[in-house]
C-alpha cells in the first residue's frame, strides 16, 4: 500500500551575535554529525483518513539554498529510506527552492488544481462581482498537460474562452478546437502568445515559467491564477497591480479538515490508480474523467483561495476607477 511523505525543513535558531572560534566548532561539528548521519525526524501522520508520515529533514530553508549539492545528497538519502518504507509520493516543504531528485514523485498540486478550477473561478468572480457567463478567460500555454486538464474542465460551462499558445495552427489545439465545437458549439479562440491580447480578460489562468510580462497591459480588476512555477513572478505582480487578484492554489475541506493542493493530491494518488497514470504519463480525457471519479470519494470541496499576498476583503473588492 502507497504512502505520502509531508516533508518540512527544520526551524532555524537564533544564530549567536558574533561568529567566535566555538561557535564556528561547534557548527562544523554539527555539520560533519549531519552528513554523516543524516538525522531526519519521522512520525506517523494522517491526512483524509489515509495513513502516512510526517518528516523533518535535518536543514533548514536558509541552508537548503546556501549548499545545493550537500542538501541534495542528504534529501536523496532521506528519500531511499522512505522509499523502503512503501512511501510513493512526497509533499515538499512550502517554498522550497532546489530540485529534488526525481525517485519518487513530487506532490505540488498543480495538476490537481484543475480539478476545482471551475469553482474556484466562481469564487474569485464573486469576489470581484463579476458573472462566470460574461467572464473573458484566457488559458496562457506552456504546460500543454495542466493547459488541456483546465480546458477539459472548463469548456463545458463557459461563454469565452481563449488559448494563448506558442503555435496556434499546431494540430493539437485544431483538434481540441473541433472537439469542444462539436460538442458545445463553443468556439475557442486560439491565438500566438501576445500581451497585447491579454487586455481584454477578466480571468488569466497562467501556465508557463516564467509567466507572461504583461503587468500594466492586464485589464483593471483581472483575476490572475499561477500555475506555472513562477511564485516570485506572480508575488511581483501581486505587489505591482494591487487591483489584481492574484492566486496560487486552494485551501480544500473534507469534512472539518483542511488540506492544502499539494497534501490533497499527495492523498489521491496513494488512492487511485487513473491520478497516478495522469501525474507520471500526462494528459488523457479517459484518464482524466477517471480520476475525477475517484477524487470525488474524498468529498472534498474548495474552502478558500489562498493569495499570493495575502488580502483583505476591501482589497479584493472592485474599486472605482
Amino acid at each position: 500500500m502507497i504512502k505520502f511523505a509531508q516533508l518540512n525543513f527544520k526551524k532555524p535558531k537564533d544564530k549567536p551575535d558574533k561568529d567566535t572560534i566555538i561557535s564556528k566548532a561547534a557548527g562544523a561539528l554539527q555539520n560533519w554529525y549531519i552528513d554523516r548521519y543524516n538525522p531526519y525526524t519521522q512520525e506517523d501522520r494522517i491526512l483524509l483518513n489515509k495513513e502516512g508520515y510526517e518528516v523533518g529533514l535535518p536543514f533548514t530553508a536558509e541552508e537548503a539554498m546556501e549548499n545545493e549539492k550537500r542538501i541534495l545528497s542528504l534529501t536523496e538519502r532521506t528519500l531511499g529510506a522512505l522509499e523502503d518504507q512503501g512511501v510513493g509520493i512526497i509533499i515538499p516543504p512550502e517554498d522550497y527552492t532546489f530540485d529534488f531528485p526525481n525517485r519518487i514523485p513530487i506532490a505540488e498540486g498543480r495538476k490537481l488544481f484543475p480539478f476545482f478550477m471551475l469553482p474556484a473561478v466562481e469564487k474569485a468572480l464573486k469576489l470581484k462581482g463579476k458573472a462566470l457567463k460574461d467572464a473573458e478567460i484566457f488559458i496562457v500555454c506552456q504546460d500543454k498537460d495542466l493547459a488541456f486538464l483546465i480546458l477539459d474542465q472548463l469548456y463545458p460551462h463557459v461563454n469565452h474562452l481563449s488559448l494563448l499558445v506558442d503555435d496556434p495552427e499546431e494540430d493539437v489545439y485544431q483538434s481540441w478546437m473541433r472537439h469542444i465545437f462539436s460538442e458545445t458549439g463553443l468556439n475557442i479562440n486560439i491565438y500566438e502568445k501576445n500581451k497585447s491580447r491579454l487586455t481584454t480578460a477578466d480571468v488569466i489562468i497562467n501556465t508557463c515559467t516564467p509567466r507572461p510580462a504583461a503587468d500594466h497591459a492586464y485589464k483593471r480588476e483581472a483575476i490572475y491564477f499561477e500555475l506555472g512555477k513562477d511564485k516570485a513572478g506572480a508575488v511581483e505582480l501581486a505587489r505591482k497591480r494591487e487591483d489584481i487578484m492574484v492566486t496560487d492554489g486552494l485551501i480544500l475541506k473534507s469534512g472539518g479538515e483542511s488540506v492544502f493542493l499539494p497534501q490533497a493530491e499527495a492523498v489521491l494518488y496513494t488512492k487511485s490508480r487513473a491520478y497516478q497514470s495522469l501525474l507520471r504519463r500526462g494528459f488523457d480525457p479517459e484518464t482524466a474523467e477517471q480520476a475525477g471519479k475517484e477524487l470525488e470519494d474524498l468529498a472534498l470541496k474548495p474552502y478558500r483561495l489562498r493569495f499570493t499576498i495575502p488580502r483583505t476583503r476591501d482589497q479584493i473588492a472592485p474599486r472605482a476607477n
